[in-house]
């Protein structure tokens, strides 16, 4: 070894952040330097001294005894061994925290009796850990008994729908956490920095609109709904319950900076106020937190409960009701995805009402349909109308060159019908005329519609006096030459009949989410003239139109507009220019509306 590496202090400098060994020399009298010498000390005395108290400690008042832990009926005395349980582990940790950092700094992580001595504190600490779980658990259901809240437990664990949740209650203060020791302990700064960030995440979180964008009103109703999103992820850990509950802390603020938590706690805490597949918050629980900030605190209707946690309430059950327009809108500011929006509508009403904000006035811009979407797909959109279509209208004659020479080439024509699948709401004064103005445009289309809710058959055209005989959706034929093959008898392969409307239900692109709404009429549509697609689709946006007193799709959305501006849904800038009855609209997200000529899918022949 070198002379002058030999006289260096064999400290690891903990000022620096690699903790290099120190680069000072040593004392004569010793192998560490004059600074290092001191803290050596210090931590030497510091460490003796929690392992005196740990040793005399009184056990006399800690329960060891899971059992009876779990069997004992007072809170007061759960709350007792709870706390007799924590101060031990508190003195027991801050002995083994201290003499680990002591021996890997001054001694190159010690001997194996330095170790032994670590292994025999790890295990005392977690027995203590399994006996402050055990008393957190018994204060959770104790609490929730005497709040008569047991449906915390219940409801909030299996009936919440939380695509994104973590389950996993919060466990014991375990890991490098409690530490308000010293000025120089290195946890304590840990510790203060992830309760600043924490508080900081919950007051200017990233996961919204940004501040600049919205009015002060709005800011503190993102604030307001915040709050209830982390007193309902409070209420599942039975650990931060107790703590949240028993220490009657006047908001979420001073919990989060005197509750006591843990360095694991806080880190968890953190990662669940998050929205995604990595945090606790779901559009399901986002939608609930605002139905309970815009409730009326002295309105609680009889059998919901409710407990009092962090200066606000938890409720058992949010509303089922509707949300309001004051909610959708708060609701846009944390959920840009229109398919989440869709699965915690409550009905098919509601659904329909914010999509048709969603093509007026561009009021809830991130929930936008797709950039390619017509006029006449718009105007189902606007008067509450879910549109499918099965983009089939066509002809297609095939050569079939079979692979032996033996056998003869054969000709293949197949025509498909175009077809439209509605929903619309069963208490829309408008539904029936609709059906009504499309079964008197004779020869023009055939008609099945149902009640979902009732299964009761509305209209079936194979059951209508006078109804059309050719109610196929396709069919084909073929022959040997292309003279013969206009000749030849088609061959029906599909029918227009109900079983081909279950078809539609299971097929259709909003069948793929959850949402099920039974309050609707499905209503499916066939061409019976063999027109192309778009003209078809338009015609009957046409009637829909005039079914509401409208002259053409152009009209309908003008009035449409108006009348949102009349009842204040939207603004008069948020108007769409005028455009002519010939063009298709087609809207880009958070861009302006631009048209383009119209299109018309033609009939394709080989």
């Amino acid at each position: 070894m070198d002379t002058l590496d030999f006289l260096r202090c064999l400290a690891l400098d903990h000022r620096t952040e690699a903790r290099t060994r120190c680069a000072s020399a040593a004392e004569e009298d010793s192998v560490f330097c004059d600074f290092h010498k001191v803290q050596e000390v210090k931590l030497l005395k510091k460490y003796k001294q929690y392992n005196a108290e740990f040793e005399a400690f009184d056990d006399s008042s800690l329960c060891k005894d899971l059992k009876t832990i779990m069997d004992c009926e007072s809170l007061e005395q759960i709350r007792a061994w709870n706390s007799v349980a924590r101060q031990k582990w508190t003195i027991g940790y801050r002995e083994m925290m201290l003499r680990t950092r002591h021996h890997d700094q001054f001694f190159a992580g010690g001997d194996e009796g330095h170790k032994f001595w670590l292994s025999s504190l790890s295990e005392k600490l977690e027995d203590l850990e399994c006996f402050i779980e055990a008393c957190d658990h018994q204060a959770y259901k104790l609490i929730l008994a005497g709040e008569k809240a047991s449906w915390v437990q219940e409801d909030y664990f299996h009936n919440e729908d939380n695509q994104c949740s973590d389950d996993n209650v919060s466990e014991p203060s375990c890991e490098s956490d409690r530490s308000d020791m010293s000025d120089d302990d290195p946890y304590a700064t840990k510790r203060a920095r992830l309760i600043s960030n924490l508080i900081h995440q919950l007051h200017c979180t990233r996961w919204i609109l940004p501040p600049s964008s919205t009015s002060e009103e709005e800011q503190t109703d993102q604030s307001t709904v915040i709050a209830y999103i982390f007193r309902r992820i409070i209420v599942r850990s039975p650990n931060l319950f107790v703590r949240a509950h028993s220490g009657n802390f006047p908001d979420i603020d001073s919990f989060i900076s005197d509750g006591d938590m843990s360095i694991s706690e806080l880190e968890k805490l953190s990662k669940k106020i998050r929205r995604g597949r990595n945090g606790a918050i779901s559009a399901e629980l986002i939608r609930n937190a605002i139905v309970d900030a815009l409730r009326d605190q002295d309105d609680v209707s009889e059998g919901v409960g409710r407990v009092s946690l962090l200066g606000g309430w938890v409720y058992q059950k949010p509303s089922d009701q509707a949300m309001s327009r004051a909610g959708w809108d708060i609701f846009h500011q944390f959920i840009f995805c229109a398919n989440c929006a869709l699965m915690v509508c409550r009905s098919f009403e509601e659904w329909m009402r914010f999509q048709r904000l969603t093509i007026i006035g561009n009021k809830y811009c991130h929930w936008l349909p797709p950039f390619n979407w017509t006029l006449p797909q718009e105007i189902f959109q606007i008067f509450g109308i879910y549109y499918w279509d099965r983009w089939v209208g066509k002809t297609a004659v095939e050569k079939i060159v079979p692979k032996s020479k033996k056998s003869k080439v054969c000709y293949s024509e197949t025509q498909d019908r175009n077809i439209v699948y509605l929903r619309m709401s069963a208490n829309d004064r408008f539904a029936q005329p609709f059906m009504q103005a499309m079964l008197d445009a004779k020869g023009k289309y055939a008609i099945l519609a149902r009640n979902v809710l009732t299964g009761e058959t509305l209209h079936d055209p194979s059951q209508s006096p006078g109804h059309p005989t050719d109610l196929w959706l396709q069919r084909s034929r073929s022959s040997f030459s292309p003279a013969q093959l206009r000749t030849s008898q088609w061959t029906i392969t599909n029918s227009f009949d109900f079983g081909y409307m279950d078809y539609l239900n299971t097929c259709n692109s909003a069948a793929k989410l959850k949402s099920r709404f039974a309050d609707v009429y499905e209503v499916a549509v066939l061409d019976l003239r063999f027109t192309s697609n778009g003209k078809f689709v338009r015609d009957i946006a046409e009637i829909l139109c005039h079914v509401h007193g409208y002259k053409n799709c152009v009209d309908a959305i003008t009035g449409e507009e108006m009348l949102a501006v009349d009842a204040g849904e939207i603004s008069t800038h948020m108007c769409r220019p005028p455009v002519s009855g010939d063009l298709l609209t087609v809207k880009l997200p958070n861009a302006k509306y631009r048209t383009k000529p119209s299109t018309r899918s033609v009939r394709s022949k080989a």
